[in-house]
């Protein structure tokens, strides 16, 4: 069974009366479908339409085919030229994840306004090598939490993968600032934080290093993603 999520799930209504009458026990899995509309839906829609699942007893959703702009579009105020796509790819998949996706498919690999490459010359956009990183550090992810920032997620976003028993957090504010992130124990030396956007045209990504005090690490954030990893 599947969901379109752009205007938060379209045709839910239409899956509600399905489920009422008993049409989820030929369910297992629920799939939903995600393209930019006038109506932001920063978790690809996942929460109203897995909730729904959830009414009938249907436990597990993946996003089968996921779609952001690499071209501005006034018209629907999305702004997605030059790094705006890989951003947002980047906080779509970690919010859908966090609201209970199990699998997201990105499937327009190649196209001329939402390919990860451009059709002439087969070039790369920002967004190609940000996906690449970004399932290179989360791939595999047995939970994802919100982490408290002291902000209720207002201005601040953090998330928190557990990848091989090791944590990977995903973080990003909507302002430049600091964020004092707790690590998993004040043995933690400090912290490797790589930036989702490339430096240049061949996927060199940005990698600093913070070292931790107490347990804790201060990072600088923006409104670009950065990926951030403990060692020891």
């Amino acid at each position: 069974m599947s969901s379109n999520g752009d205007t938060v799930g379209n045709n839910l209504n239409y899956w509600r009366e399905i489920l009422a009458a008993g049409g989820g026990r030929f369910f297992t899995l629920g799939s939903q479908h995600y393209f930019p509309s006038i109506i932001p839906n920063p978790d690809l829609g996942a929460t109203q339409w897995i909730n729904l699942l959830n009414e009938y007893g249907i436990k597990g959703s993946w996003n089968t085919e996921y779609l952001e702009l690499s071209e501005d579009h006034p018209d629907i105020g999305i702004t997605a030229s030059g790094t705006g796509q890989a951003e947002r790819i980047v906080k779509g998949y970690t919010r859908s994840f966090a609201a209970g996706t199990g699998r997201i498919f990105y499937v327009y690999y190649r196209m001329k306004d939402g390919g990860l490459v451009i059709p002439e010359g087969d070039k790369s956009r920002p967004a190609y090598y940000t996906l690449k990183t970004y399932m290179s550090k989360v791939d595999g992810f047995t939970s994802v939490t919100a982490v408290a920032t002291g902000d209720n997620n207002t201005s601040v976003f953090a998330y928190k993968f557990m990848v091989n028993e090791a944590p990977v957090y995903v973080l990003w504010a909507e302002q430049a600032r600091q964020l004092e992130l707790p690590l998993s124990s004040e043995k933690i030396r400090g912290v490797r934080v790589t930036n989702s956007l490339p430096a240049d045209g061949i996927g060199t990504m940005p990698v600093t290093v913070v070292f931790a005090s107490n347990g804790t690490a201060i990072i600088d954030l923006t409104p670009t993603p950065v990926f951030v990893e403990e060692f020891r």
